[in-house]
């Protein structure tokens, strides 16, 4: 009982930690991020904080891992919410579920998205699982499309470079991901995509001549066109 408390008490001053963290991110940037001033704001002697997190790259880890993890539920639930045969309007709502999640939580977006933070090092074997994750949602509504026979490339989305498809199997098969190469290839494009338009206009940097949204929209639905999705096949 008491080493479950413990463990309880534990978890719990971590996320108190976490959540000092991003309140200091949200004021002045992931890159003044600092663990005394952490310890000062909480209250705690900054040998105790240590105990919970040794030093300031391993909170940054669990603080990206949380935000990869965050942003993946956003897009699994608005996938979920439609059925599994409507691949067209799972994209849409994927996509949409995206922007949303940058609007609401921008310092999270920002902290896995925007500049690198300056010596800070990742640990890859903590956020690829959950980088991978959010993007897997991309990868399976693509997927499925691709085995229910709704999607036709046209020929310059089948022919991949040699090298680029190696990199794309080398992936698929750490990731055990089911489908070939060139959906993992359709679902990197399809982000780069959205999340072009997305950090553009979550920077306010989108050009003032044409509303974000509208060109987010238009340009999700030309991208299935462009990828021969059976709905748009008439149109």
């Amino acid at each position: 009982m008491k080493s479950e408390r413990r463990k309880r008490l534990h978890e719990a001053t971590r996320e108190e930690i976490k959540e000092a963290a991003w309140q200091q991110i949200a004021k002045d940037g992931a890159a003044a991020l600092s663990l005394r001033a952490i310890a000062k704001q909480l209250d705690l002697t900054s040998p105790a904080l240590y105990h919970y997190y040794p030093n300031r790259d391993a909170l940054v880890n669990d603080l990206v891992a949380d935000a990869f993890n965050l942003l993946a539920s956003s897009v699994e639930q608005a996938c979920v919410s439609l059925p599994p045969n409507e691949h067209a309007k799972r994209f849409l709502a994927i996509g949409a579920a995206y922007s949303d999640w940058a609007q609401t939580y921008p310092q999270r977006y920002v902290l896995i998205f925007g500049a690198p933070i300056p010596n800070y090092q990742p640990s890859m074997n903590s956020i690829l699982p959950a980088s991978n994750r959010a993007l897997g949602v991309l990868v399976q509504v693509i997927g499925e499309a691709w085995n229910a026979g709704e999607i036709h490339l046209p020929d310059y989305y089948q022919e991949l470079t040699p090298l680029l498809t190696t990199q794309l199997e080398d992936w698929r098969q750490k990731t055990g991901i089911v489908y070939p190469v060139q959906v993992i290839y359709l679902a990197l494009v399809a982000w780069c995509r959205i999340h072009g338009i997305v950090s553009l206009g979550l920077r306010q940097q989108f050009p003032p001549i044409a509303d974000a949204a509208d060109v987010f929209q238009l340009e999700a639905k030309a991208f299935l066109i462009q990828i021969g999705m059976s709905e748009f096949n008439s149109r």
